[in-house]
């Protein structure tokens, strides 16, 4: 359905909705105008994400499985630098992509 999410969109699944964050391709102009995102984050954290990751590049979901749930994200790195920087906001994207996993398994990721 729609709304359900913060930020608007229509939900994907439990846990996930469509933001329109990008529509005008200002947040990220690499990445489509509608975001697959976790439902119960906004859209103003996915911009402060936005701003400590490569290009704009946020945790997005790219594919969902059809029966487990288990998600697929894509993202560029994150701008940690010589101090070590850190982003609460980035930090709750990725708690938020771990929670809307309905089998409740960690998070693994994967630098290629």
């Amino acid at each position: 359905g729609y709304g359900g999410g913060r930020g608007g969109g229509k939900t994907i699944g439990a846990g996930w909705r469509v933001s329109f964050v990008n529509a005008a391709y200002g947040l990220c102009c690499s990445y489509p105008a509608e975001l697959v995102v976790p439902a119960v984050f906004d859209d103003r954290s996915l911009r402060a994400v936005a701003l400590f990751r490569s290009k704009g590049r946020i945790p997005a979901l790219t594919w969902l499985h059809p029966v487990s749930g288990a998600a697929i994200c894509r993202s560029s790195q994150p701008l940690v630098g010589l101090e070590e920087r850190r982003s609460l906001e980035d930090e709750g994207l990725l708690a938020a992509i771990t929670s809307a996993n309905p089998t409740g398994c960690s998070l693994l990721i994967v630098d290629c």
